[in-house]
């Protein structure tokens, strides 16, 4: 299991959402900063997000495979069923 806290820096509906991630496992490592936004396309939404502040590009890309995986499994779940 992982833990994750940080604070919310900002939190404008339906389009933005600014907040800090901090892993457990790292207690010394500084914040990293996430920001996701929300685009209305019409018929569908735009998501963009950014995580950045990295002490390393290990770390950048652990967190680009994991964030990529969410995503995949978000689009999942919201694809239209077919029975």
């Amino acid at each position: 299991m992982h833990y994750v806290w940080g604070t919310y820096r900002l939190v404008k509906p339906p389009e933005k959402l600014v907040f800090t991630w901090h892993w457990q496992k790292d207690y010394n490592a500084p914040d990293s900063l996430v920001t996701i936004e929300f685009r209305d396309l019409g018929g569908s939404t735009e998501v963009c997000l950014t995580h950045e502040n990295f002490q390393n590009l290990e770390e950048r890309d652990k967190h680009n495979q994991g964030w990529n995986a969410c995503l995949e499994q978000l689009v999942r779940f919201l694809a239209p069923r077919t029975e």
